[in-house]
């Protein structure tokens, strides 16, 4: 919010006729999913700066966990139905 709250007070043309909601969008999108913006610490940096590339670029270099019997064991899970789920209720 603060962000396009400070966009919208520069005045730029290309944002000229858009409402703070629009604005806050374009801020979102830039985000979320298109990582032009991440955060670092409470604010919003270029995405190669953030905390955020950071994070993703550390869980990517991580190794996978799950080992074959792991991934047995978890389809051996039966799902809930709906009486069990009325069952637990109080």
């Amino acid at each position: 919010y603060d962000c396009a709250v400070e966009l919208a007070r520069r005045n730029l043309d290309f944002l000229a006729d858009r409402p703070l909601g629009e604005i806050c969008h374009i801020v979102q999108l830039a985000v979320s999913p298109r990582r032009l913006l991440g955060y670092k610490g409470n604010g919003l940096v270029p995405y190669a700066r953030s905390d955020d590339r950071a994070k993703d670029s550390a869980a990517a270099h991580q190794p996978a966990v799950a080992k074959q019997r792991d991934r047995n064991s978890a389809s051996n899970v039966r799902s809930a139905t709906w009486e069990d789920l009325i069952i637990g209720l109080p």
